[in-house]
């Protein structure tokens, strides 16, 4: 397994080309897309591969904890 790399608004303007330019970088990160509204972000896990979304409540640090 590569490396695994957790970006904070993974799936807005920024982040989704933060996580296009990992990915052309390298195919073996996994790539975690964190924000408000998961489900805005899975058609961009689905492109990069290896990729995968996740709920980020900044009111609940536990929902930052990587399983």
């Amino acid at each position: 397994m590569g490396q695994r790399i957790l970006i904070v608004g993974g799936y807005g303007v920024v982040g989704s080309a933060i996580a296009r330019h990992l990915r052309a970088v390298s195919q073996d990160a996994e790539i975690i897309l964190a924000g408000r509204n998961p489900a805005k972000g899975a058609d961009l896990a689905k492109t990069l591969g290896n990729a995968r979304i996740m709920h980020l409540d900044t009111s609940n640090p536990a929902s930052i904890a990587l399983v």
